[in-house]
């Protein structure tokens, strides 16, 4: 099984942006947002980048806002390199592997599959209506680097998950999400961010096979 896995199906929010140029189409490299509806009617709002090979260069051409497309791919992360205060210092996205268009979307797909090492020892914590949660850094490996993707896990699986070690090897299955929160620096308002992570509805500890899936 690949370690790192996404199926989504959206909604263009914008023109895709060229973040990369190249004098081939195939090596250029796009981002824009993508809009997913969860079945309870709240909307995600991604970042989804993708190369030109990913795509023919005429169907490019027909990507818009409001542009229905199916995405397959995996889920990354990068540090920012223009550190802002007021903006997150690491890129989470869906960097897809193919990019489908589609009249309209028909079922409202949003699966993820990760495995990977817990890089760091698991927070639990609780709310004021008493819902658990546990928050969990996995380490997810990639051909050239490795991206360390924030998870949420709840009620039984976040009891589960507070139970597990740093370095513990998981296998996770869950849907990616965006949330926005309220951060403040000291001596400012509070402002708005947003934080990229993947609600997890299944978790497993398994053997680290990941130089198999490499393969």
């Amino acid at each position: 099984m690949k370690n790192n896995k996404i199926k989504i199906a959206g909604v263009i929010k914008d023109k895709p942006q060229l973040i990369l140029d190249a004098s081939e189409y195939e090596r250029r490299r796009y981002e824009t947002k993508l809009v997913a509806e969860r079945k309870s009617g709240t909307e995600d709002v991604l970042i989804l980048q993708f190369d030109g090979s990913e795509m023919q260069e005429e169907d490019f051409e027909k990507l818009e806002a409001g542009t229905c497309v199916n995405v397959t791919g995996e889920i990354r992360t990068e540090n920012v390199r223009e550190i802002i205060p007021t903006a997150p210092t690491v890129k989470i996205f869906i960097a897809a592997g193919k990019v489908q268009i589609v009249e309209a979307i028909t079922e409202k797909q949003n699966v993820v599959k990760l495995c990977g090492h817990i890089c760091k020892d698991p927070r639990a914590r609780g709310t004021s209506k008493g819902i658990h949660i546990t928050d969990i850094m996995i380490a997810v490996k990639g051909k050239k680097n490795v991206s360390f993707i924030p998870c949420i896990c709840w009620q039984n699986v976040a009891d589960a998950a507070g139970k597990l070690k740093k370095g513990t090897y998981v296998e996770a299955e869950g849907r990616f999400q965006s949330r926005e929160y309220k951060k403040a620096i000291e001596g400012s308002a509070p402002y708005l961010m947003t934080a990229y992570e993947v609600s997890v509805v299944q978790l497993g500890v398994a053997e680290d096979d990941t130089e198999q899936e490499d393969e």
